[in-house]
């Protein structure tokens, strides 16, 4: 019996070894190997080879043909693959290529743009370094990073640091979010699990924080532009903001504030699919001029700086709300189309649902500024798509 045991250990042994004998070989023959040469090499016959061969491709190391095997390149993709993100990225390609070149032509030659997570995002950058523009991309969007890193051709960009998640790929929390808050961007692009429009109603009375803050928010502009808050609570579109994890909300609630432009993108299965509401989007108006009078009143406060205070202008963020209030001329929600070129049919439902609204045709003039739907060529369809399915 015990010599039994040792032979199994030894025939064991003596399989590993010659398997890494196999790779190495491999790795340093360029191109395919024949496993004719290798069976001879080895001195083992065609089916021993065959098990070991077979061994090492489930194992990721090599790629076997008819009559041959080659190392295995390693993609960056590889490596994420298992987790929530790798699901997703081969999930809609067409239709987020086509964000990612719409986007990307939108986006100023010099600017900084702040990338979120997400396969989106990465067509999106891989968009970016193809265009040769010089931008300077901030992303806590770890296969976006790989890529940059394993390919000497791309610009370089900066990381977001955090606590790495690998089922998103991506750093997340607060110390990502901090990052983020520490800097002012040209351009930021979110991309959300999902994305809904509500009333001003619902978007006040959803639950907490949340609605409290879109009240609180309301009453700020009333007061800066001298309005009743009804008032300016029906001039607005209200779109919820969805995350696949609590992780994920802080760092997005604070790249949608910190940038002047800003782009939610999202092809159209994820308009209203749900997930967990974690922010609020309005777009008013009133947005501009609400911002122009803060302008003209900054805080004062003082900053300690090597013994001594200085008085500098900083703008009030109000990072901890979880709400932005922006005029129609900052922001783009950008989806696709649908089979036969039409608009989402659950975005032509939603825009349907406003129709109780008071201001529901100039609500539609806002729509039409802020929503792009982009063909599969990634040219937006004409914006009297709004015209012919919801005012009709």
């Amino acid at each position: 019996m015990v010599n039994t045991e040792e032979d199994n250990r030894t025939k064991s042994k003596s399989a590993q070894h010659r398997r890494m004998q196999i790779i190495e070989t491999v790795l340093t023959t360029s191109g395919k190997v024949r496993t004719r040469d290798l069976a001879q090499r080895f001195d083992i016959g065609q089916n021993l080879l065959a098990n070991d061969i077979n061994y090492l491709v489930d194992l990721g190391q090599l790629v076997r043909g008819h009559g041959w095997v080659m190392r295995r390149t390693t993609s960056v993709s590889d490596l994420f693959v298992g987790t929530e993100f790798a699901a997703r990225q081969s999930r809609n390609i067409e239709e987020k290529q086509a964000i990612a070149k719409y986007i990307t032509r939108e986006i100023e030659d010099g600017a900084q743009a702040l990338l979120d997570a997400g396969s989106t995002a990465l067509e999106l950058g891989m968009a970016l370094a193809q265009s040769k523009k010089n931008v300077e991309i901030i992303t806590n969007n770890m296969p976006l990073i790989l890529h940059f890193v394993t390919d000497s051709t791309l610009p370089s960009c900066r990381l977001i640091g955090g606590k790495y998640d690998r089922e998103r790929a991506a750093t997340t929390g607060a110390e990502a979010a901090k990052m983020i808050e520490a800097m002012t961007v040209d351009v930021a692009v979110l991309t959300p699990r999902a994305i809904s429009m509500v009333d001003q109603a619902t978007a006040q009375a959803i639950s907490l924080p949340t609605g409290a803050a879109v009240s609180e928010k309301i009453g700020l502009i009333a007061q800066k532009v001298n309005l009743n808050e009804a008032d300016v609570a029906e001039r607005g579109l209200y779109f919820n903001l969805y995350s696949n994890s609590p992780s994920q909300d802080m760092y997005k609630g604070t790249l949608v504030k910190n940038a002047s432009q800003l782009f939610i993108a999202l092809d159209h299965h994820k308009i209203s699919t749900g997930g967990k509401h974690f922010f609020t989007v309005i777009v008013n108006d009133l947005a501009t001029e609400a911002n122009s009078r803060e302008l003209e009143k900054p805080l004062l406060a003082p900053v300690r700086t090597r013994g001594s205070i200085l008085v500098r202008r900083v703008k009030d963020k109000n990072v901890d709300l979880p709400v932005d209030f922006r005029g129609a001329e900052s922001i783009k929600i950008v989806t696709t189309t649908e089979e036969g070129g039409n608009p989402p049919a659950e975005l032509v439902r939603l825009l349907l649902q406003l129709r109780n609204e008071p201001r529901f045709e100039q609500l539609m003039n806002l729509a039409k500024e802020i929503l792009i739907v982009v063909d599969r060529s990634s040219y937006p369809i004409p914006d009297d798509w709004i015209d012919r399915f919801v005012l009709a």
